[in-house]
């Protein structure tokens, strides 16, 4: 029986020859507060692109999976704790050449959605409402702009945004983090039946009183 390679594969002379590029992991974490979907940033310290804000990420190291990068990324660069934090893989991207100018870089980009009770401590970061983003370093608009429409795209097929809520929610909050994906407002009423009508909610006991307004039940998911 072959015995189990540990560590990091060697490179062969045939290998070594190549031009080769470099893969990252950029992670896009995103959150809802009120009405307004919002991604954390991180400030540039040095170039290219110094000064400006980018979304965070690592460039992946030899004996990473692409997962363990992404939670170096959320420990490291954003500072928050990877048990509060779920994500998803998004989107490869690549067909820009040059997009870094440093290297040729492939890019796997992930999508976390987290409560705004999970705190990203670092000191360079800063939250931006995800229409209001400056110009990014590289080619991170595109990205954002990619994960958006992909959010959007859900919604549209009915995947509703539970990520984004806690547990147990009113029809308020729901209704909030979809205009939030989607940038645009609702019927209230409408809004909903609808909802109530796909069967996907689950009505508790529970009642929650938002400011003036009369006592609001608490819905989770089937």
């Amino acid at each position: 029986m072959a015995s189990r390679r540990t560590g990091a594969p060697k490179v062969s002379s045939e290998f070594a020859k190549l031009q080769l590029s470099a893969t990252a992991v950029d992670l896009l974490l995103l959150r809802i507060v009120g009405s307004r979907l919002q991604v954390f940033l991180l400030q540039r310290t040095v170039e290219p692109c110094k000064n400006m804000y980018a979304v965070p990420g690592r460039f992946v190291r030899y004996d990473e999976t692409l997962t363990q990068t992404a939670d170096m990324v959320l420990k490291q660069k954003c500072e928050t704790g990877t048990t509060q934090v779920s994500y998803e893989q998004l989107h490869t991207f690549g067909n820009d050449l040059w997009r870094d100018e440093r290297i040729r870089t492939i890019s796997v980009v992930y999508i976390a959605k987290i409560l705004p009770t999970v705190e990203c401590k670092a000191t360079l970061g800063k939250w931006f409402a995800v229409d209001a983003v400056p110009n990014l370093a590289f080619d991170h608009n595109k990205l954002l702009d990619f994960a958006v429409v992909h959010l959007q795209k859900q919604i549209r097929l009915g995947v509703l945004p539970f990520e984004f809520l806690p547990s147990e929610f009113t029809l308020t909050q729901m209704q909030e983090s979809v205009e939030a994906i989607l940038q645009k407002s609702h019927d209230k009423r409408n809004f909903r039946k609808r909802i109530l009508a796909d069967g996907v909610l689950k009505k508790t006991s529970k009642r929650v009183v938002l400011g003036v307004a009369r006592p609001a039940y608490l819905y989770s998911k089937k």
